[in-house]
């Protein structure tokens, strides 16, 4: 959950249990004294509570009169700010370039818990450390690849287009985990272990196979993560395939002058 509906969920529980005290309890004397203040305008914490909740993307939600306020009334605030909460995480991913691989993805934890973002992924429960990581960051987009690395300026190199991120193996198609996973020919190593990767899933999964038939590139490595079964062996799949490409120097454009373009390798 992003940190400002977390805080103010958090604030809100504080809530239930101050409105249930006695009055003689000095929490609940300043919980008055907070009230008597936000009627007047003046700042206070009930104030700084009302002030978030109306400055929500939604708009609707509004704390309730807490002279009459039950606890169930605040819990039902609660459930209302953590709806908003997964709409605003899940229309910043469907918007999210970076993140395309959690595009339009509901895997079966998201449709147990109903939700499409907040939910656990069974690709943290990979036990291979060094596999997890690899995973997660072809997923969030935080790998080494042209794509990513290139995004950015570097050592008095300047951003490069994306469309110049090219392959540092074949040269010809856009360096981006799903072209060096699946279709990558230009290294005989990565080749071969693609080749004994997918023998192995469509083994396993014979319905995945069908599936990626009809899928784009992206879309069929999106398809191999939501597959549970096989998410140990993906993982471990994209740990050695991003070995073999940090391993070799990235292909950089370079442009001169005359604006031909020429390119050159780093590491």
């Amino acid at each position: 959950m992003p940190l400002k509906y977390r805080r103010l969920t958090l604030a809100l529980q504080y809530l239930c249990y101050l409105i249930e005290l006695p009055n003689d309890r000095y929490a609940r004397r300043a919980l008055n004294d907070s009230m008597r203040l936000a009627q007047t305008g003046a700042t206070s914490w009930v104030k700084d509570l009302e002030t978030c909740i109306k400055d929500l993307p939604n708009g609707a939600i509004k704390l309730p009169d807490l002279e009459t306020a039950s606890r169930n009334d605040i819990e039902i605030i609660v459930r209302e700010i953590k709806e908003t909460a997964a709409q605003e995480l899940q229309l910043a991913i469907s918007q999210s370039t970076k993140l395309y691989l959690l595009h339009h993805w509901l895997d079966s934890a998201a449709i147990a818990t109903g939700t499409r973002t907040r939910a656990e992924r069974y690709y943290l429960e990979i036990k291979n450390p060094r596999h997890r990581i690899a995973l997660t960051q072809i997923i969030f987009s935080s790998h080494t690849l042209a794509v990513e690395r290139l995004r950015w300026s570097e050592h008095r190199r300047p951003k490069i287009p994306r469309e110049q991120r090219l392959c540092r193996f074949c040269t010809v198609q856009v360096e981006t985990p799903e072209h060096a996973l699946l279709q990558c020919t230009g290294n005989e190593e990565v080749s071969k272990m693609r080749d004994q990767f997918l023998t192995t899933v469509y083994s396993e999964l014979p319905h995945v196979e069908v599936q990626n038939a009809r899928l784009t590139i992206d879309g069929r490595l999106r398809n191999l993560i939501a597959q549970k079964p096989i998410i140990n062996l993906l993982a471990k799949y994209a740990y050695r395939v991003l070995k073999v490409y940090d391993a070799s120097p990235m292909l950089i454009p370079a442009m001169h002058d005359n604006n031909e373009q020429n390119t050159y390798y780093i590491d």
